[in-house]
């Protein structure tokens, strides 16, 4: 939890030309072709909202490899990112976002997640597999129902009702120091490790 902590937002924001009345979701694949990231879910999510009155103040950040054009056609201000590697640099992404938007149908993204909720940064996704342990719905972050796009923008509008005092940010870091530190998952495992090979007598 070192590396992805939360950082100065609002610098972090204006520096890049975003404004606090921006609603920024961050969409993060090593790969959008996979099918199993949910691409085309994360497309018509976008369409679906570019028909409401918040599409004038989302911003979608697309950070990964093979992004198709589709995202440059939904209607929504879309800025691709170049591929990083510098994990600090990708640290400094999740704050500027308002929201990772994680739209795979797969438990394909859960480091992603850990690596959201560290750095204070609420996750909107279905609520398939561990994403439902992971992530407390309307705490931090939204459940949709799965494969359902109406329930993933009811999360958008969800993020849109947090204002500047909500201590959501906080909810999410301390979510994650308390789950998914690795001491602390090296200890547990370690303790399993131990009571399932103990000597019974």
């Amino acid at each position: 939890m070192e590396t992805y902590k939360p950082l100065d937002r609002e610098r972090l924001r204006a520096a890049n030309g975003i404004t606090q009345n921006d609603i920024v979701l961050l969409l993060k694949s090593d790969d959008f072709s996979n099918p199993n990231t949910g691409t085309q879910i994360a497309i018509e999510t976008l369409k679906k909202m570019a028909q409401t009155a918040l599409a004038s103040r989302l911003i979608v950040l697309v950070l990964g490899n093979n992004a198709p054009k589709e995202f440059l056609e939904t209607g929504i201000r879309v800025q691709g990112l170049a591929p990083i590697e510098n994990e600090n640099e990708i640290c400094a992404v999740y704050n500027i976002a308002d929201a990772l938007l994680v739209t795979s149908l797969e438990n394909i993204a859960s480091s992603e997640i850990a690596e959201s909720l560290a750095c204070g940064t609420p996750v909107i996704s279905f609520s398939n597999g561990e994403n439902s342990e992971i992530i407390l719905h309307g705490t931090t972050g939204w459940l949709a129902k799965d494969n359902n796009i109406d329930n993933l923008c009811m999360g958008i509008n969800w993020l849109s009702t947090l204002n500047a005092n909500s201590n959501i940010h906080t909810q999410c870091r301390n979510f994650a120091l308390e789950n998914f530190d690795e001491m602390k998952q090296a200890k547990a495992y370690e303790k399993l490790f131990m009571e399932g090979t103990s000597i019974k007598k």
